[in-house]
């Protein structure tokens, strides 16, 4: 049993990782909720942690999780940078 997960835009998480995507990469973040399971339900849902799960990768062209699973290298260094700037914003530092 893995229970599902919802998150409300406002969470300062999900604000925090729209704020450092547009930074980042130019373009807002578009949330989406897929099909999978990870820790972020639980955290949710039974722990009351406002969690998202946010990585680099397109599920489909990237093969999540499957054989010949890759992402490209501009993603990761996307995804350092604003992985970063979600840190220092969630702990006060101006980016």
């Amino acid at each position: 049993w893995w229970p599902s997960s919802d998150i409300s835009e406002e969470e300062e998480i999900v604000t925090v990782a729209k704020k450092a995507t547009e930074t980042v990469v130019g373009y807002p973040l578009k949330p989406i909720g897929t099909a999978g399971s990870n820790d972020a339900s639980y955290l949710n849902t039974l722990a009351n942690i406002p969690t998202i799960a946010f990585g680099p990768g397109d599920q489909l062209l990237s093969r999540t999780h499957g054989a010949d699973e890759q992402v490209e290298i501009q993603n990761l260094i996307n995804f350092a940078k604003i992985y970063g700037l979600m840190a220092m914003n969630a702990c006060g530092m101006s980016s």
